[in-house]
């Protein structure tokens, strides 16, 4: 588990408010919105930690081709 989550309440937490952000917007603004999201917590960490989670988001994505 990752340290930074204390529970699985708070996963749950942020997976709920992740896919309110999507209510109502069709593909293309779903997507944008993401990417918006993906821009602005990358603000928020070292490189090493973000080059970390870009990989695994690709080798995640790439798994399921």
């Amino acid at each position: 588990m990752n340290p930074r989550i204390q529970n699985q309440y708070e996963i749950d937490d942020m997976y709920s408010a992740l896919a309110r952000i999507h209510e109502g917007l069709d593909a293309t603004q779903s997507n944008l919105a993401n990417a918006c999201a993906v821009f602005l917590l990358a603000a928020h960490v070292d490189q090493n930690t973000l080059d970390e989670i870009l990989q695994i988001a690709r080798h995640s994505v790439a798994a399921t081709a």
